[in-house]
Order: structure tokens, then C-alpha cells, then sequence
């Protein structure tokens, strides 16, 4: 997890400011249902936020290669919205067919894998939401890689 340091408002005597650390997920209202391990999610560099549950083996999924997932998705009140029933959802990296909170989030996964994601509102759904999922969801997925293929 990045720390991100900001600049207070407050003056530090006569010398200066004083820093404070910026809470990444302060305004998320993230429910202790989700049983989310906040201060131990890795941060990708597009800003969605993991845990690796289980890892798995084989190769890694990159870019453009064709993966099966099984998931459960939830909104930050802990309310699932979808989720997979006996088949598995299946898409290619990259393609731009899926959020792109999920073509990023499943890179570096391998067959057998299951990670949490925690995806903001701008690499999700967005302003407009989509179905059961209201305008700038906060998303949180455990999905379990079950097959991938190049």
C-alpha cells in the first residue's frame, strides 16, 4: 500500500507546515462486511488496489491472453450485484470487453489464483453505473482464475 504524503493546512511553528498521510480509502464508506485487509492491499500503478488470497501456478495472464474467472462482485456496502453461477465468465486482457479495473486487476495471476479487487469508481462503472450498480460505485471482486489460455 502507496502512503501519500500532503502538505496541512496548519503552519508547524514558525518554520512551516506539517505533513499528515492522505487516507486512500477515507471517503469509500467501505463496509467491515467486505473483511477487506486495508492496510495490506498492493496498489497497481492504475490505482486499483489488491490481495492475493491463494496463489496459483503456471503462467502469468498478461495481455491479450484469453482467461476464465469465477467472481463475486459487491458494491462498498457489502451488497453483491453479480456473480458467477456454474460457468465461468470468460474474456481477453486487454481487449476492452470488461472494466478496465478487471483487464488490470487480473495481470500477474496465475490458473488456480483467487484475488480480491477493490476498484474505484472511475475503473469501474463510472458516472453512468450499469445495471444494479449505481453511478461511481466504489466495486470490490474475489475472483478465482480457472483457466487461461494464450
Amino acid at each position: 500500500l502507496t502512503l501519500v504524503l500532503a502538505l496541512a493546512a496548519a503552519p508547524c511553528g514558525a518554520q512551516g507546515m506539517t505533513l499528515r498521510p492522505i487516507v486512500p480509502f477515507s471517503g469509500w464508506n467501505l463496509s467491515p462486511k467486505l473483511g477487506l485487509p486495508l492496510d495490506s492491499l498492493v496498489r497497481t500503478p492504475r490505482g486499483i488496489y489488491y490481495q492475493d488470497v491463494q496463489l496459483g501456478d503456471g503462467p502469468q495472464v498478461g495481455e491479450g491472453d484469453s482467461v476464465a474467472v469465477h467472481f463475486v462482485g459487491q458494491l462498498a456496502d457489502a451488497t453483491i450485484f453479480s456473480a458467477t453461477d456454474r460457468d465461468p465468465f470468460r474474456f481477453r486482457v486487454g481487449a476492452g470487453t470488461v472494466i478496465p479495473g478487471w483487464d488490470a486487476g487480473v495481470r500477474g495471476m496465475r490458473v488456480g489464483g483467487r484475488r480480491r479487487l477493490l476498484v474505484p469508481p472511475h475503473l469501474g462503472y463510472g458516472p453512468k453505473g450499469a445495471g444494479a450498480v449505481p453511478p461511481d460505485a466504489v466495486l470490490v471482486f474475489d475472483l478465482t482464475l480457472v483457466d487461461l489460455r494464450r
